[in-house]
């Protein structure tokens, strides 16, 4: 994926809090911008290793390609946000509270 592909979130498919967080982003979504793709398919499995992430690593995390750049965990969840209707999209505004917290 370039920086002119659409962001991708790579998830574990048969993890039912993944396939949960999928169903949310798809009916909270501001548009049809995200793809989704199943981190045991060969895409998936490509695109995080493209990234630095074995496909154990997506079974407790998933990964957020956006502009070429991979995110996950809460940078991922954040980038997410970006991309869903109000007011679920104003949970954003949390990337100002430091990691620590």
């Amino acid at each position: 994926m370039d920086r002119t592909s659409p962001p991708a979130i790579i998830f574990d498919s048969h993890c039912l809090l993944c396939s949960g967080m999928t169903r949310f982003v798809l009916a909270h979504e501001a548009g049809p911008a995200i793809r989704f793709v199943a981190a045991n398919s060969a895409e998936g499995t490509a695109l995080a290793a493209r990234h630095g992430l074995t496909p154990a690593e997506l079974d407790v995390t998933f990964l957020m390609v956006e502009q070429g750049v991979g995110l996950t965990r809460s940078d991922a969840a954040l980038a997410v946000t970006r991309y869903l209707r109000a007011p679920w999209r104003w949970l954003g505004m949390l990337r100002v509270v430091p990691r620590a917290i």
